[in-house]
């Protein structure tokens, strides 16, 4: 009979989703994050999956969504972070219902909806063969509704995005709609690979197994994985001292990145807000946006250490040259001015990173000259996207002697960071070029790929050389001292931080708002970085300098760093 063959044909669906599903939850009771484990931040993975979030206007169809079954991602540990789980859809077929009222009020309880407004869906539907009542619901009221055997009413069990750890690293991992299309991040970057829609030709796949603390490892049914360079411990670290900054200084949000100079590996990356994509429909769309790769903004201080780099490699400065600040400089029309008002005589490269002098390093930039310091921007990335793994990157603006709305002004103002935007990620794998001995590595979230268990490695790569060995190691040196005298000697106990903050006016159309965005990065072990932090925070409302900003957030989250990442003190 119709009812009869529809609950076999049912019944085998559930016996193949059911096989699925018990080699997803072998993985998930593998890799259950315990609490204690990661610091009490990310919570266990369990097999309940939540309800489906609501969907937006254009998942409204008139027919079931299409979904196309996409690979798991893991961090670099193998700690699950998204996956494909099974939901089940309820429906019904009016050309086959006899009694609505009976059917609504049998339906209601089930779905948690009213008798009427069951019958006001099927009074509405715009194709009676096919009305969604609701989606989301769990597997046991989809069984039971399949096991009352109703004419005209279908329980569908059907695949959708799952993302086990909430919103942790939400803005790297992106999210998947219910008909399959992907927004932002890794979900969208590499969608035809964990798709499956890819053709992988050329590619080099590795001898060595996975590391035996990813088994059991059962690969997605569509068997195209990615492991990210993400450590979710960090992650969770970093996500939490950057909400605890926005609340604590009232930001408008902000943005921490983690990176490991040597590889190029991001190792967290954070911005606030955040959102959780299992539910990417209850927030302001504007939370979506990556802004460690979408956000551009005029970085500050923090480019003296690049204007000082350049000087030193191209020998229009020395190592132990001073120079004369009389507290402002005339320069193109415009007056530069420290900020804080004051001349502070004769100072030294140290001097002008430890007190911040603009004037200083004005003078560091004209001593070069345009074609000089431009093409060293050029060489630490400004002006371009840095090509990292993630949809969505933009790229920041560097006006250069070729644009007509270029002035001399801009060449001492661009050397302490004002009238140059750039992009958080673009000022982090700037920096890590003087870390990483001259050489900035392309910045990556995908470490490996897996296809059908073979593993494909991601090598890391290496931009051109932007300044020599020997110029980096005088600029950690310089950096350095200028961290311990100008910040604290023992920021970090045990370690010696070389780092450099920056506190810049956000530009307007009539000049700068009074509204800052407070900056500092920094690398440690200053004579060999193991890891580099980027702390950046919008438009603090309780405090207005990076020192008081920036550098305690850099302070909490490293201290913790160097334990998770077990970097040997290089301080007594």
């Amino acid at each position: 009979m119709i009812v009869e063959d529809s609950s076999k044909r049912l019944q085998g669906r559930v016996l193949l989703i059911i096989v699925i599903l018990t080699g997803i939850l072998l993985v998930l009771a593998a890799q259950l994050i315990s609490i204690q484990a990661l610091g009490g931040g990310l919570v266990p993975i369990t097999p309940e999956p939540p309800l489906a979030s609501t969907p937006s206007a254009t998942e409204e169809s008139t027919k079931p969504p299409t979904y196309r079954s996409r690979g798991n991602i893991l961090d670099r540990s193998g700690y699950l972070l998204a996956t494909d789980i099974y939901q089940w859809e309820v429906s019904v077929s009016l050309n086959l219902i006899e009694d609505r009222e009976q059917i609504a009020q049998t339906l209601a309880p089930l779905l948690g909806l009213s008798s009427d407004e069951i019958l006001n869906e099927m009074a509405e539907a715009e194709m009676p063969q096919y009305v969604p009542l609701a989606r989301g619901i769990d597997e046991a009221t989809g069984e039971k509704i399949v096991d009352m055997g109703l004419l005209g009413v279908r329980a569908d069990p059907y695949p959708r995005r799952y993302y086990p750890q909430g919103s942790l690293a939400a803005h790297v991992l992106g999210f998947v709609t219910l008909d399959s299309r992907s927004f932002y991040g890794v979900e969208e970057f590499y969608q035809e690979f964990l798709t499956g829609l890819s053709v992988l030709r050329h590619v080099e796949y590795s001898d060595v197994a996975l590391p035996s603390y990813f088994y059991p490892f059962v690969p997605s049914p569509v068997g195209r994985d990615l492991i990210l360079t993400l450590d979710a411990r960090i992650q969770y670290l970093v996500e939490r001292e950057l909400q605890q900054a926005v609340a604590e200084y009232e930001a408008q949000g902000g943005t921490v990145i983690v990176l490991d100079p040597k590889t190029g590996d991001v190792l967290a990356m954070a911005n606030e807000p955040h959102f959780d994509p299992n539910y990417y429909n209850n927030c302001d769309l504007a939370w979506w946006l990556n802004q460690a790769i979408g956000r551009i903004f005029e970085p500050g201080s923090v480019v003296k250490v690049l204007t000082l780099a350049a000087g030193l490699d191209s020998k229009a400065i020395t190592l132990d040259q001073t120079f004369v600040d009389k507290g402002s400089l005339e320069v193109g029309g415009y007056t530069i001015q420290n900020s804080d008002r004051r001349a502070h005589g004769v100072v030294t490269l140290t001097d002008i990173l430890a007190k911040s002098l603009n004037v200083g390093a004005a003078q560091v930039s004209l001593a070069m000259g345009p074609d000089v310091f431009y093409q060293y921007l050029h060489r630490f990335g400004f002006g371009r996207v840095t090509e990292i793994d993630l949809a969505r990157e933009v790229s920041g603006r560097l006006k250069t002697p070729d644009d007509p709305e270029w002035s001399l002004s801009d060449l001492a103002a661009n050397a302490y960071g004002q009238g140059v935007s750039v992009t958080p990620i673009q000022l982090i794998t700037a920096v890590s070029a003087i870390a990483n001995d001259g050489v900035a590595m392309h910045p990556r979230v995908v470490r490996m790929m897996v296809d059908q268990g073979k593993i494909i490695p991601l090598h890391p790569r290496p931009y051109p050389r932007a300044i020599s060995v020997e110029t980096a190691r005088a600029m950690r040196s310089l950096m350095a001292e200028a961290t311990a005298r100008g910040i604290d000697e023992d920021l970090v106990p045990g370690y010696k931080v070389a780092g450099k903050t920056g506190t810049a006016q956000i530009p307007t159309r009539s000049g700068y708002s009074d509204e800052v965005i407070t900056s500092y990065v920094a690398f440690l072990p200053a004579d060999d970085p193991q890891a580099i932090v980027l702390v950046t925070l919008y438009q603090p409302a309780r405090a207005t300098w990076a020192s008081e900003v920036a550098v305690p957030v850099f302070q909490r989250i490293a201290t913790k760093l160097v334990r998770l990442l077990e970097i040997p003190p290089d301080q007594p």
